[in-house]
Formats: structure tokens, sequence, C-alpha cells
């Protein structure tokens, strides 16, 4: 069977991890590709990984309805630790690397 309009999201499923700490999971939700161009985006215009950290965990970061988490000013009330963590997992869930994005920010 083809997918067509009617079907494709339904068939269509992102990869979810959950990641555990202090007894709290944290829903992370593959991104789109729409919201890796974003994220793209972002990073060819700034050249610090650090300005990836609060973007990536928006978009990535989910509750049980699959609804953002954090937004601007929740994300920026992390715990380092806990920031640190998630945003490296969000990157592996996406197939994205640390050192791939900081080299594409320093080449543009």
């Amino acid at each position: 069977m083809l997918l067509n309009k009617d079907n494709l999201k339904n068939h269509i499923t992102r990869r979810v991890k959950v990641v555990e700490f202090d007894g709290f999971e944290v829903k992370l939700k593959q991104m789109g590709i729409k919201q890796q161009l974003e994220v793209e985006a972002i990073n060819v215009k700034k050249a610090s990984i650090s300005d990836l950290v609060f973007p990536v965990l928006i978009r990535c970061c989910v509750d049980e309805n699959d609804s953002p988490l954090f937004d601007d000013e929740s994300v920026a009330e992390l715990p380092t630790e806990i920031a640190i963590k998630l945003f490296d997992e969000c990157l592996a869930l996406n197939s994205l690397a640390k050192n791939d994005l900081e080299d594409r920010a320093k080449n543009s």
C-alpha cells in the first residue's frame, strides 16, 4: 500500500526515548524535518553549540501528550547538569553530533 495524505500521519512515528533523573522521567521525541531545519538555521547563525541547547530541548522534550515540555523561560531554569544530559540525549536521538554542529557553525 502506498502512503497518501490520509494515512501518512498514522504510519510515521518518531522514535521516543525516556530519560530518568532522580525518579522523574523526561520523554524525548525525535524532531521532524521542519524542526531539524530550524535548529540548523540557528546553528548557521551562531558560532557556539551553547546557542543550540535551548532550541533543541524545547523541540525535543515533550509531555505525555507530545506537547513541548519547556518554553524559553522554563528551559532556562533547568540545572546545568540535567540540561546537558538531556541535550546530549536529544542530539543522539536525532542523529546529530556536537562536533558536526560546531564545525558547520564555524564554517558558515
